[in-house]
């Protein structure tokens, strides 16, 4: 069985069993450049024309090209949850750490009592 890269699984999990000549009409490259490429070689600008062609996600074709890393992603998603939760969320999520926290935490002990953030 031949080795596929991520990029090669990602292209063919997508496209499924459409020809190149039909991945080309449908997301709009040139059928000689999709026949130069595809598989394995496609540019990050064809990976975004093919996957939204095939509403599929544009950042897990990226991924399997490897321009993007998973840990990215992650970061981005993160940032964007905190700064779109409400100040109750926010509370709440602290409120529920805290919890989880041991006993030895500084969260637990009056303000008076700690002296250094840190520990």
């Amino acid at each position: 069985m031949k080795y596929m890269s991520k990029l090669e699984k990602w292209f063919l999990g997508t496209v499924g069993d459409d020809s190149i000549n039909a991945v080309s009409s449908r997301s709009g490259i040139p059928a000689a450049t999709l026949w130069r490429q595809a598989p394995g070689n496609i540019a990050p600008e064809n990976v975004a024309k093919i996957a939204r062609a095939y509403d599929a996600s544009v950042i897990d074709g990226l991924i399997a090209q490897g321009l993007l890393h998973p840990q990215d992603v992650d970061r981005t998603l993160s940032r964007d949850a905190l700064a779109s939760a409400s100040d109750e969320d926010l509370i709440q999520e602290m409120a529920d750490r805290i919890k989880q926290a041991p006993q030895k935490s500084v969260y637990n002990k009056p303000i008076s009592e700690v002296s250094n953030l840190d520990k």
